[in-house]
């Protein structure tokens, strides 16, 4: 999957860039970005499943499908979890406000902010410890609205 860390403290996040198929890493290089509209989305989950995501969660709709993609999203300044709820087929999000992360590395990378690590090296840690995530770590600055 990838591992996703969004650090409030410093209003930065962190993904890395792997891209896996089942046990098989298909890349090293992947970007984890996707533009849609005035919002950014760092997403994590099945990469076909993206832009479907992103267009059905602006139309707030109820979906017809089960969505296996979660997002830290900027939008109008702020910062979001989205997500999609199986059980009744809608799209959700919430705020965040405070630390965050999401995907396999999610655990680890939560647990290294915790004991004060920034999201950069969060997702570092998630990379050593989860095989799901890995390659190159990018850190992307909330305020600028660009990677550093």
């Amino acid at each position: 999957m990838t591992t996703i860390a969004y650090c409030r403290k410093e209003n930065k996040i962190a993904h890395d860039s792997r891209t896996t198929s089942g046990s098989l890493v298909i890349s090293d290089c992947s970007e984890k970005i996707v533009r849609h509209g005035d919002s950014i989305s760092f997403m994590c989950g099945s990469v076909p499943d993206y832009d479907d995501f992103n267009s059905n969660f602006e139309n707030g709709k109820k979906s017809e499908r089960v969505f296996d993609v979660e997002s830290i999203t900027i939008t109008g300044g702020k910062v979001f979890l989205r997500s999609f709820d199986p059980t009744d087929m809608t799209f959700w999000q919430v705020e965040i406000l405070s630390n965050r992360a999401i995907g396999s590395g999610m655990m680890s990378a939560f647990t290294a902010m915790s004991m004060g690590c920034t999201a950069e090296d969060a997702v570092k840690v998630a990379c050593e410890l989860d095989v799901y995530s890995g390659g190159e770590v990018k850190v992307f600055d909330v305020k600028a609205m660009e990677y550093v």
